[in-house]
């Protein structure tokens, strides 16, 4: 048996490789091991909370390029048989099932923007949770590391916003993103503040897992996935929120009645990967053209950067999201304006969700004193 660990409860900000990574450990968790250790301890090693946050990160950079070869260096059989079949959930309404590279798309866009959650269950046990902002989705990976070999991913869950926000209440689950429902608010704030709100969730959420030495299973923590009814009821709302935001994509790339704004944003971001700001800033506020200033002289940035969501907006307007590998932090926020058919480029906003909660705060109070926002 494990020795009693003093446990406390840290959460962190840590970067790595631009990636907000919150954390919570434990001091003092490792211990020796005794003689009464059980025969799954035996075989097991401990994985340190530096080697979970680096394992975490290499299989997210790897997963957005070739899923197929991150399932084989950092997965089980077990692990990799749950993620085949995260994939068959968030392609079933893609106009491309089965195929190999739409699903590798799907990954890519997923984890381009994920926010990394991680805490231990046991000594033994990390459960990482890769949040993607802009489809309200966890996707819930328990690591484990075996005597001799890396820590791998032995099972995973994809789950529904709503299920860790109010894990115990079947009827809040909606099939619609957060940041969606909140359509008074502007989109690059929504996105913002429902992410806020999930990963201090999530916290509260695992906040005492080790206080106990005994393995901790982290799934009866979210009641809604302990009936079938609530099972269901998190699959089927997985389904519709990911094909919103992928008919959202498919529609602005691929209709013709999206042809205007979308040669006006590839125009954009063809300046911008050149350095070229002035045709980009002539006609935008001060505080706009700042921001594409500076967006233009960053040439990593764009080198991962993809198309992440597209929104509509009030008055006619429509917001593109734009995020990078490079920076998964932040955001790029373009806002068009509908002028009879003509989109003209009207703000450039770069958002991050590092955002100090001191200046977030008032924005929320103002909001729910104005009845946006619950």
């Amino acid at each position: 048996m494990q020795p009693r660990a003093k446990s406390f409860l840290i959460s962190i900000r840590f970067l790595c490789g631009g990636w907000l990574c919150l954390a919570l450990f434990a001091a003092g968790c490792k211990g020796e091991k005794s003689s009464e250790s059980n025969p799954e301890e035996s075989v097991q090693e401990y994985i340190p909370i530096g080697i979970a946050l680096e394992t975490a990160e290499a299989f997210r950079q790897h997963a957005g390029g070739n899923m197929v070869e991150a399932m084989e260096k950092f997965c089980s059989p077990d692990g990799t048989s749950d993620l085949k079949q995260v994939m068959k959930t968030i392609s079933t309404t893609s106009e491309l099932q089965n195929d190999q590279q739409t699903e590798q798309r799907l990954w890519n866009n997923f984890f381009q923007s994920s926010i990394i959650g991680i805490t231990g269950l046991d000594p033994y046990t990390q459960l990482v949770v890769y949040y993607q902002p802009w489809n309200d989705a966890f996707l819930f990976t328990e690591w484990r590391r075996l005597l001799g070999e890396n820590p791998k991913v032995h099972h995973a869950k994809l789950v529904n916003g709503d299920v860790v926000r109010h894990p115990s209440d079947v009827s809040r689950v909606e099939p619609l993103p957060k940041w969606l429902r909140m359509e008074q608010v502007p989109p690059q704030l929504a996105v913002l503040l429902s992410t806020r709100e999930s990963l201090s969730a999530f916290l509260k959420l695992y906040q005492d897992s080790f206080q106990s030495e005994q393995p901790r299973n982290w799934q009866p923590r979210l009641e809604i996935l302990e009936s079938s009814k609530g099972r269901e009821t998190n699959e089927d709302a997985l389904v519709v929120q990911f094909g919103i935001i992928q008919t959202q994509l498919l529609s602005f790339l691929y209709n013709e009645t999206s042809k205007p704004l979308r040669e006006n944003f590839f125009e954009l971001i063809t300046h911008l990967e050149k350095g070229d700001f002035d045709k980009v800033t002539q006609k935008l506020p001060q505080a706009a053209s700042e921001v594409a200033s500076h967006m233009a002289t960053q040439s990593q940035w764009w080198e991962t950067a993809n198309l992440v969501a597209v929104s509509p907006g009030l008055g006619g307007r429509v917001f593109l999201f734009v995020a990078s590998n490079r920076s998964p932090t932040g955001f790029l926020s373009l806002c068009y304006l509908n002028k009879g058919g003509a989109f003209m480029l009207e703000d450039i906003q770069m958002q991050s969700f590092n955002l100090d909660e001191g200046k977030l705060q008032p924005v929320r109070s103002n909001l729910k004193k104005e009845g946006l926002i619950e």
